[in-house]
């Protein structure tokens, strides 16, 4: 009886991961397509040198207007990789897409209306950490090849993304002579195959959430001590495994209030919106296995210290 209710509660864990992920998911393939025809119209031919420090707040700001959700970030910063905008710009939006985007700040206020410094921490650490990651990854270079032309340098290769694109070059090639209703086409294309590979990815990562969720037991995750150093590390990996999302985290993490510390609270809602579970399959299809590792380990430490002197 009990290995039916686990199948039943597993199953159910499953299609609520799902349907929690997929729309933001779809979104954000989509805006991943307009922005393939955007480049494909030879929008990033001109480009003018850009300081890191105001691209990561370009990138920011870039988060900030665009409600994509908590997994829809993942095809569009790939996208801005694979056509070379500055790193800088891509890994701030990254970062900063799921958490401080208007929809999940006024969730995060409705939610925390009465604990404001909650609010204030979490969107605090955030950017500092943004910031400081985008800073970082935006030292590394790649192969480059100086264009005489226009004067620039483009980078023929990155250490810090995976190599290649979902459509071939001569595919490429052929695309940027065609008038709107190859665009269309273009698009339509581009979007059906970025859904299945992300898509395909993020229902291997539900499952496995899933069987996590009922192989651990949820409720030995709620015996979260009470002293700063384990409630923070113990909500840290809660939040990463729980795999709710960022808007979802936000409402969920108010239930915890009553049995666990403030800097516990801010370590969940922080690490969880970068990453969880169910996205480090994602996270693989945007970043090289090493970038990815260096990546995770930063935001672990950071949001460990952080959220430590929040306490």
């Amino acid at each position: 009886m009990e290995s039916i209710n686990n199948l039943n509660y597993g199953i159910t864990l499953f299609f609520s991961l799902l349907v929690s992920t997929i729309p933001s998911l779809f979104l954000g393939v989509a805006v991943s397509s307009l922005l393939l025809l955007w480049f494909e119209a030879g929008n990033n031919k001109k480009r003018n040198p850009i300081n890191p420090l105001s691209g990561a707040f370009l990138g920011i700001l870039g988060g900030l207007l665009l409600p994509i959700g908590q997994y829809g970030h993942f095809p569009i910063a790939r996208r801005l990789f694979i056509e070379k905008v500055p790193t800088a710009v891509a890994m701030a939006f990254f970062l900063a897409a799921p958490t401080v985007s208007l929809g999940n700040l006024w969730v995060t206020y409705r939610v925390f209306a009465t604990r404001s410094s909650i609010i204030w921490w979490r969107v605090g650490i955030t950017l500092i950490i943004t910031l400081s990651i985008a800073l970082i990854f935006s030292t590394a270079r790649g192969k480059t090849n100086y264009d005489k032309e226009n004067n620039w340098e483009t980078h023929l290769d990155s250490p810090l993304i995976q190599s290649g694109t979902i459509l071939s070059v001569p595919e490429r090639e052929i695309a940027a002579k065609r008038k709107l209703p190859r665009s269309i086409n273009l698009f339509i294309n581009n979007l059906l195959k970025e859904f299945w590979e992300f898509g395909t990815v993020l229902i291997l990562g539900c499952i496995v959430t899933a069987i996590t969720l009922v192989a651990i037991k949820q409720r030995n995750f709620l015996l979260i001590a009470n002293e700063s150093i384990a409630g923070i590390v113990r909500s840290m990996l809660y939040g990463f495994i729980l795999s709710l999302g960022a808007t979802a985290n936000t409402a969920f993490a108010a239930t915890l209030g009553a049995i666990v510390t403030k800097s516990a609270i801010i370590s969940f809602l922080v690490f969880s919106s970068f990453v969880d579970l169910k996205s480090i399959g994602l996270l693989l299809l945007v970043f090289r296995a090493k970038a990815a590792v260096y990546l995770l380990v930063l935001l672990l430490l950071l949001t460990f210290v952080f959220s430590a002197i929040s306490s």
